[in-house]
């Protein structure tokens, strides 16, 4: 949830996290994939009080990135393979806000290792919602476009559906993402 309002509002990385337990082995994953990582700290509380401690202590040995020789890490600027094409669209869409919206997070979205670079905006009455697809060389860690969309709703105080858990009154979906790509989320969006 943190890390991924961090992203949605443009931070450049993190430079410490305060749970109130320590990270599971899921959560280490994901944050191994940021820029900065191996100096982030983290704090939470253990057994006999507060633990203060870094993620590369938490995560010794990882497999992370640099194992797949990916320099670009989550939270740093990079230029995507179809930043031109994403650019293009942004252009033509300037006047529908919720397109706009989508476009704008495929093309902040971080997919190193499919070059699935996919963002969904999600219009409700009030407000419109949007998220990245955020990958991990471990692939299972990822964040879908779609649970990031929804972060930034609950973030933002929006009324949840409880029988969807999107937001509700949600009136339409945008999702954006390259054709043929490895991992789509149409389905998801779809079922949701």
């Amino acid at each position: 949830f943190a890390v991924a309002q961090a992203f949605a509002w443009g931070e450049s990385h993190l430079v410490s996290l305060v749970a109130t337990a320590a990270p599971c082995g899921h959560c280490r994953q994901f944050l191994n994939e940021m820029h900065g990582s191996e100096d982030l700290q983290v704090h939470f509380h253990g057994d006999d009080g507060w633990i203060n401690t870094t993620l590369a202590d938490l995560l010794p040995f990882s497999f992370g990135p640099q194992a797949l020789g990916v320099t670009n890490r989550f939270f740093s600027p990079q230029l995507h393979p179809n930043q031109k094409a994403l650019d293009d669209l942004l252009d033509h869409h300037r006047d529908d806000p919720l397109v706009l919206a989508a476009l704008t997070a495929a093309g902040r979205s971080y997919s190193p290792y499919t070059g699935s670079q996919s963002g969904v905006a999600l219009q409700t009455p009030g407000a419109i919602y949007s998220g990245s697809y955020i990958e991990n060389v471990a692939f299972n860690p990822g964040l879908p476009p779609l649970e990031a969309a929804v972060v930034n709703a609950v973030a933002d105080g929006a009324e949840m559906d409880r029988e969807t858990a999107l937001p509700a009154g949600l009136e339409a979906v945008v999702l954006v993402e390259p054709e043929g790509v490895q991992v789509g989320f149409a389905e998801q969006i779809r079922a949701g």
